[in-house]
């Protein structure tokens, strides 16, 4: 369900999904889930478990924190990782609260001059 989340919102990538075992011959099942990423056809990395990404309780801002910290989101709007914030079973509450504002700046402030 995240990944489907990311590749919605994050167009330019191309998420695919395909069982282990037609994608390469014998891959352990203990290495499951497994995520590939290339770019100009060579692998950049790899990722086996969810063990990076907070493990059962992953959810889709620890994949999209993941991927941008390596390079492969590079619009995301997370300014930190979402698992630094506190408890990590609490991280599906924020559910993007730690986000850029499209308005980060100060000129809210209403500033008569008369």
């Amino acid at each position: 369900e995240a990944m489907k989340n990311l590749a919605s919102r994050f167009r330019y990538i191309k998420f695919l999904k395909i069982k282990s075992t037609q994608a390469i011959e014998n891959w352990p099942e203990k290495n499951l889930p497994t995520i590939f990423v290339y770019e100009k056809g060579a692998l950049k990395f790899q990722m086996m478990t969810l063990n990076k990404v907070g493990g059962k309780t992953a959810n889709v801002n620890d994949f999209e924190w993941f991927l941008a910290s390596n390079g492969v989101i590079h619009d995301s709007e997370l300014t930190e990782n979402p698992r630094s914030l506190g408890d990590p079973k609490q991280v599906k509450k924020w559910n993007g609260s730690r986000r850029r504002s499209d308005d980060d700046d100060d000129d809210d402030v209403n500033e008569d001059s008369d």
